[in-house]
């Protein structure tokens, strides 16, 4: 992940972070929200494509840096309506997002407001990246091979131990028979036939 420095552009954020997880409250209601980054384009100004949904809602934004503002600012503006079965988001509304980029605590937040419609009840509209969850130790990891190797032999030690007694009952039931290769056939490809010279079949 990218730290934040002078040189640091909107659109390697983007680009470095393709899950934005976070809320927001309307009407002082809190609903849960997300965003993902589908495309980001950088030949000119640059124009980022993302999909956002909450629990009635999933529409693509299109979003970039706003002229003339800090080169964090970033303002998203809704593009497709794929579904929107509330009256927070309507489908024949403008929705526009402006906010900032924030470097903290190690990952990138994206504090915003709805700027359009102009008169909304939206407040507190945040979005986080995701955080990576740790590596497991070295103990926790070598406890964990060691497991899935010892599961593993000892279930193929049970199988092999199943199969020898069922083979075992088979035989004492009597299902498995021992087959006899004593007969001539099955000593030589060839088979020989119990005929005395002179007699005749006809």
């Amino acid at each position: 992940m990218i730290s934040l420095n002078e040189g640091t552009s909107w659109k390697d954020v983007f680009e470095d972070n393709q899950r934005w997880y976070g809320s927001y409250y309307y009407n002082e209601e809190k609903f849960k929200c997300s965003m993902s980054i589908y495309h980001v384009a950088k030949e000119g100004l640059g124009t980022v494509y993302a999909g956002f949904t909450d629990p009635d809602t999933s529409i693509e934004l299109e979003g970039g840096h706003i002229l003339n503002e800090p080169n964090l600012t970033i303002q998203f503006t809704k593009a497709t309506v794929y579904m929107a079965t509330s009256n927070r988001i309507q489908p024949n509304q403008d929705f526009e997002l402006t906010g900032k980029l924030n470097f903290k605590n190690g990952g990138w937040e994206y504090r915003a407001n709805v700027t359009r419609p102009v008169n909304n009840s939206f407040s507190d509209f945040v979005l986080n990246t995701m955080k990576v969850s740790p590596v497991p130790h070295t103990k926790d990891r070598s406890l964990q091979i060691g497991l899935t190797i010892g599961l593993s032999l000892l279930f193929a030690f049970v199988g092999v131990g199943i199969m020898v007694g069922l083979v075992v009952w088979g035989v004492r039931k009597g299902y498995i028979r021992h087959v006899a290769t004593s007969y001539k056939n099955f000593k030589s490809s060839a088979p020989k036939y119990n005929v005395k010279e002179g007699d005749v079949h006809m």
